[in-house]
């Protein structure tokens, strides 16, 4: 069913700011992963080399544990 269906023009009005609002919140959090993971990522790719991980695939399980470490030693793996 059409969520617009039985609204006036400010009705719509009120609707639409509610979606821009939203989508702002959504793009909020987005950007909090995005800048999260390209840490993740800068921290393997800097610190990998240095602790001897040179041509080493991360996985899923790597980044997230490079991502722990990185905060207490970096070269303890």
């Amino acid at each position: 069913m059409n969520r617009t269906n039985g609204l006036n023009n400010h009705g719509l009005i009120g609707f639409r700011w509610q979606i821009m609002k939203e989508q702002n919140e959504d793009l909020e959090k987005l950007e909090e992963t995005v800048t999260s993971t390209k840490h993740i990522a800068l921290a393997v790719r800097y610190l990998g080399p240095a602790c001897g991980l040179n041509g080493f695939p991360p996985t899923g399980y790597t980044i997230a544990i490079v991502a722990l470490l990185s905060t207490l030693n970096p070269c303890a793996w």
